[in-house]
């Protein structure tokens, strides 16, 4: 992994997210139709993908049917998180040369449980690149 995808990765966990992770088209080759990046960027080489948790407590409460405002905030204040995320990410690459676009999938591909973290320590290690 270069330095900086390293950096970006690093920048997405000080900013909030939980897991990162990054991936290339050579990686992606043979994958389905949702894998190819020139959808979204016809010249994409690479991307960066992370997630951001949703409370736990609140989701369970939803599922009861106990409350749904305490998720539905949750929820909002999840994807104002990972939209801020996306564009400072994006900024950061646009300021060292490399096009780039913020996207957010809907739904986000929640699989349940309590997501795993692959952030460390996070902001302790921020450098320049």
């Amino acid at each position: 992994m270069n330095k900086l995808t390293r950096r970006a990765m690093e920048l997405a966990c000080c900013y909030g997210a939980v897991a990162v992770g990054a991936v290339t088209v050579e990686n992606l080759k043979g994958g389905p139709p949702s894998t190819d990046l020139s959808y979204v960027l016809p010249a994409a080489r690479s991307a960066i993908s992370f997630a951001v948790p949703l409370n736990q407590d609140h989701i369970d409460a939803w599922f009861a049917k106990k409350s749904y405002e305490d998720h539905f905030r949750d929820n909002v204040q999840a994807n104002v998180t990972a939209s801020g995320i996306s564009l400072e990410l994006a900024n950061y690459l646009e300021q060292k040369g490399y096009r780039s676009e913020s996207r957010r999938i809907p739904g986000g591909g929640h699989t349940g449980g309590r997501p795993r973290s692959n952030c460390g320590n996070g902001c302790g290690n921020q450098g320049a690149v």
